[in-house]
This record gives C-alpha cells, sequence and structure tokens, in this order.
C-alpha cells in the first residue's frame, strides 16, 4: 500500500470507529468520549506506554466530514470547547445499509464481533500510518484545489446542494437583525454564497478552492454566527450537502 491508498482508505476506518459508537450510544459524543473507547494499553505496541488508534486529526476530520455529509450525525462547534456530536435522525438506517453494502461497515459486521473487528482494523490502520511514515502535509493536495470539477446538472446531490445553499442565502437577507448589527458581514456572505449559487447554476466546472473560499468557510461564519437558531441549522445543512456531493463527486473528506 501506498501513501495515496492509505489517505483514500483510512478515513472510512475511523468513521467506522465513530458510527460504532454512536450504534451503541444514542447520547451526544465528543473526540475524547469517542478515543476512550480505542485506547491501547501495552508496552510492546509501536508506541510506548498508552496510545489511541483514532488520534490522527487529518483522518479524523475527515471521518467526520464524511458522516455528517450523509446526515448521519451533526457537528456542534465552540469557540473555545471541543465540538459536539450528535445522532443524526436517520443514522440508524443508514447505519443499517452500510453493514450490509459497503466496506468496512460489511465486514465488521459479517465478522459477528463488529467491535473487535473494528479495534483489530483500527490497529493495522496505526501500524501502516507508521510503516509508511505518514505525516499530517501528506494528507495536504495543493494541486486538488484547483483542478476543475464538472457541474452536471443532472446530478441530484448538486441540485440538493444548490437548493440548501439558496435557502441559506433567503434566510440571511430576511435576517433584519443581522442587517443591523453586522452590515458589512452580512454583505460579506451574501456576495460570497451569492457568487457560488451562481456559478454551481450556470458554470461547466469549479474548483475546490473556490469552494472552499466563497462556500464552506462562509457557511461556517454564518454557523458561528447563528449558533442554536434556524439560519445557523440551514448553513449546517447546506455545508452537508455541498460536502456530500463533493464526497460523491471528487471522493472529498476534508470538512
Amino acid at each position: 500500500m501506498d501513501k495515496a491508498e492509505f489517505i483514500k482508505l483510512a478515513p472510512k476506518y475511523y468513521a467506522l470507529a465513530i458510527a460504532l459508537r454512536f450504534s451503541k450510544h444514542d447520547s451526544a459524543q465528543t473526540r475524547q468520549s469517542i478515543m476512550n473507547e480505542f485506547m491501547v494499553h501495552e508496552e510492546d505496541g509501536p508506541s510506548e506506554g498508552s496510545y489511541c488508534l483514532v488520534d490522527d486529526f487529518p483522518i479524523w476530520n475527515s471521518a467526520i466530514a464524511w458522516l455528517v455529509g450523509r446526515d448521519m450525525i451533526s457537528s456542534f462547534t465552540d469557540p473555545f470547547g471541543p465540538p459536539v456530536y450528535i445522532k443524526g435522525d436517520t443514522f440508524d438506517s443508514q447505519w443499517n445499509d452500510l453493514c450490509r453494502t459497503e466496506s468496512p461497515f460489511e465486514n465488521a459486521a459479517f465478522s459477528g464481533d463488529p467491535g473487535r473487528w473494528t479495534y483489530q482494523a483500527l490497529d493495522a490502520v496505526y501500524r501502516e500510518y507508521i510503516k509508511l511514515g505518514m505525516r499530517p502535509s501528506d494528507f495536504e493536495e495543493p494541486e486538488r484545489e484547483w483542478s476543475p470539477i464538472p457541474l452536471e446538472k443532472d446530478n441530484e446531490a448538486l441540485q440538493a446542494a444548490i437548493t440548501a445553499l439558496d435557502e441559506t442565502i433567503t434566510a440571511v437577507e430576511q435576517s433584519n437583525g443581522y442587517a443591523i448589527d453586522y452590515a458589512e458581514e452580512r454583505n460579506f456572505v451574501l456576495d460570497n454564497l451569492r457568487m457560488l449559487s451562481q456559478k454551481l447554476k450556470t458554470a461547466g466546472t469549479i474548483s475546490l478552492s473556490y469552494v472552499r473560499t466563497h462556500g464552506l468557510s462562509v457557511l461556517k461564519r454564518v454557523q458561528d454566527r447563528f449558533i442554536d437558531t434556524s439560519i445557523g441549522e440551514g448553513a449546517k445543512q447546506a455545508t452537508g450537502a455541498i460536502i456530500h456531493w463533493l464526497h460523491q463527486i471528487i471522493n472529498y473528506f476534508v470538512s
């Protein structure tokens, strides 16, 4: 296995671990609560003493983005505290489907002991990470940022992303308080989201960098501004829809 294949495969195993935790617990989770379930305590392992099988940030973020993009979980950020993850309404049905149709979820289910299988698989991922000499910079792909992404108008995921984006734009336009208290920020948000919406509707291609700059980063600003409101929730849904489309088209993981 080379680094490119590892980068493509590893996030699914982290996603399996996170989803497995939610399959057993309905309560909200943090990264730490999930990490605690996958700790290794041994003297002869690849690292001395205790270590965690899901502690790599780039892989973790990729897995979270994949699960959020499928609406299996929601991620609630905080200016200072760690993110809190909540099970989505469709989690159970999607979990059951994945366990029947998609690796590594399917293999874990077929094993008869999904928890043990996942633990062993993650241990293999951890060891392969060390064997390949992986670094956080390996997960950065500058050339992919500007590669053209086709905008196929009959793609349902793309149309869902556009609809969710336009709904967020409308909600921001109708927020009188935002216009009064944060006029320039509102203008910035609307200018960028409208640019993205127009390009998604009319252009033949788009770049990942364009989507990040005019979409994902701006939607994150809206979420942070409108915490626990319908506007913030709409921005989160738009983000999830865009990530779902990107994952479908270019195997996009990173949020």
